[in-house]
């Protein structure tokens, strides 16, 4: 692997080039890295229509805005009703968020989903 690999080096505009020689080194660069952060804030969705289903705490556009020419429109819709977040912490462990809080399949039984397959599915899109 070392003949095919060139290591890069600082004159090609790094800021620093590390080298990393066990597992246990990468982790430790990691978790000093990684930043860490809390729960994400879902953005919130303004609604273009009243169909019947929207809370007092929803957003109602007063009219469709004006699309010019050439423009792009992006329409998106919650798979399950529910806003869900996957993460990764700093120290690997898989997060999984809904709205204000963090979630599993045994402290709420919305997600006991959660178990068979989903995690999994956001382990091997994250990189886990």
């Amino acid at each position: 692997m070392s003949e095919q690999f060139s290591a890069p080096e600082l004159k090609e505009g790094f800021k620093a080039v590390l080298t990393v020689k066990s597992f246990v080194a990468s982790e430790d660069l990691i978790s000093r890295l990684s930043p860490t952060f809390g729960l994400l804030n879902f953005p919130r969705t303004a609604h273009l229509i009243h169909l019947g289903a929207i809370g007092s705490d929803d957003i109602l556009l007063p009219s469709a805005p004006a699309l010019s020419p050439g423009c792009t429109v992006v329409i998106t819709e919650k798979v399950d009703g529910a806003n869900m977040a996957f993460s990764l912490s700093s120290g690997r462990q898989l997060l999984v968020q809904n709205r204000s809080q963090f979630v599993n399949s045994s402290s709420h039984s919305q997600f006991k989903k959660l178990d068979f397959g989903w995690r999994d599915i956001a382990r091997n899109y994250l990189g886990y």
